[in-house]
């Protein structure tokens, strides 16, 4: 009997925790602003061709694992939803806890180049990015 104890102790345990993820934990990142993606596609877009290179993806700080996975099989560049959608892979592979925002070393990770750089982009000045200001970040560090 104390074993079935045990183990509806730990499922419900197990349960809470579930719970306490999906309603205590930070909103993941929201709706991407489309403004502030199109200004960051226009800056590197440097041709003007209303697509991405890899060396243009690359020079925003998008990782080629990650330029691979979301561009075009046929022409190898990102238009401006995969674009998009490459940032939120980056964001989203380097928030090792799921917490929807990153700290400093998994900001490091998904492309942001400094402490500065993260610093100047943290708004609220709590040492997380969330995916705003990881944008941010993004934009201050073009090459």
């Amino acid at each position: 009997m104390s074993g079935l104890r045990g183990a509806t102790a730990r499922a419900l345990a197990l349960l809470g925790a579930m719970l306490c993820t999906a309603l205590c934990a930070p909103a993941a990142a929201g709706p991407l602003d489309e403004a502030r993606l199109a200004a960051a596609f226009d800056r590197v877009d440097r041709n003007r061709d209303d697509r991405l290179s890899l060396a243009e993806a690359r020079r925003f700080g998008i990782r080629r694992g990650v330029f691979d996975h979301a561009a075009s099989p046929r022409t190898h560049l990102l238009d401006r939803a995969q674009f998009a959608a490459a940032l939120q892979r980056q964001f989203e592979l380097a928030d090792r806890r799921r917490n929807g925002v990153l700290d400093f070393d998994e900001a490091k990770a998904a492309g942001v180049r400094s402490k500065r750089l993260f610093r100047a982009a943290d708004a609220n000045d709590d040492a997380r990015l969330d995916f705003g200001e990881y944008l941010d970040a993004m934009q201050r560090g073009l090459r």
